[in-house]
């Protein structure tokens, strides 16, 4: 009986350390934790539920989306039925959007739907539906060549999904979780250098939520500021990536500048 006592209190330690490990975003705390948790297997469970039951999922702050999304995570990890059906059973409408997208990208994590490529301790999953074609990991793999690892670091998971009709956006990155999400066009066949142009265009998108991460913003994408941040990173990204694309756009970018100017001044007043 003491000895399953002393399981249960270590247990609860765990789940305890997870909490400041993920509010203080002290990465070593938390996979200490996390380590402690999954290796409980079936038994961290009900612990786990009884944290998320115990979160205001219609509240934003911090510390209520980051312990949100924690939770959910390692409870998809040790059982994605149970993750799925929590989640269908607790989110609203009311339910704050941040949390919601950062529980719709880790239940879209199912090993079998992905392949997987571990690529400077991020992992990159291509959705299996992808036309192979568009040899998507190997294009994500060359563009993080000019991103340095520190870029990078807290980065777990990069996802290449196809595109699909709802999707109102071209990438996300996931605020607390870390995680990017990179839609991929639908290969073209017969007009072959739409694909060069939607690849210059996934590559900025990449950049762009990479940078939302090096700069740490944690509103997902909801200030402009924000954004213009992320977009400066992406092209500075692009600059060294694509130097003689980048160049060209630069210049097409001055003459159409010049060409609102001339015609401003002589448009009468």
């Amino acid at each position: 009986m003491s000895s399953q006592n002393g399981k249960n209190n270590d247990l609860e330690n765990a789940i305890n350390r997870l909490k400041r490990g993920l509010i203080s975003n002290h990465d070593p705390t938390q996979a200490m934790a996390y380590k402690a948790i999954y290796e409980s297997g079936v038994k961290s469970i009900p612990l786990l539920l009884r944290e998320l039951k115990l979160l205001d999922l219609e509240k934003y702050n911090s510390s209520n989306t980051i312990l949100a999304a924690g939770f959910l995570t390692i409870l998809h990890d040790l059982d994605e039925n149970l993750s799925e059906q929590f989640v269908n059973n607790s989110v609203t409408p009311k339910t704050d959007p941040v949390i919601k997208r950062s529980f719709d990208s880790i239940l879209r994590f199912k090993r079998t739907n992905f392949t997987e490529t571990e690529h400077r301790g991020v992992l990159i999953l291509e959705d299996k539906t992808l036309d192979p074609r568009n040899h998507a990991t190997d294009f994500v793999l060359k563009w993080l060549e000019v991103i340095p690892d520190e870029d990078l670091k807290g980065v777990p998971r990069i996802y290449i999904i196809p595109l699909k009709p709802q999707y109102d956006f071209a990438g996300q990155y996931l605020p607390y979780i870390g995680v990017i999400n990179l839609v991929w066009f639908k290969y073209v066949e017969k007009l072959k250098f739409l694909n060069f142009i939607d690849h210059f265009f996934i590559q900025k998108t990449l950049y762009h939520e990479i940078g939302h991460h090096f700069h740490k913003h944690k509103e997902g994408g909801q200030v402009p500021s924000q954004e213009e941040e992320a977009d400066r990173y992406a092209y500075q990204k692009l600059r060294i990536a694509r130097s003689k694309v980048s160049w060209f756009l630069r210049m097409v970018a001055k003459i159409f500048r010049r060409m609102k100017t001339h015609t401003a001044k002589q448009t009468p007043t």
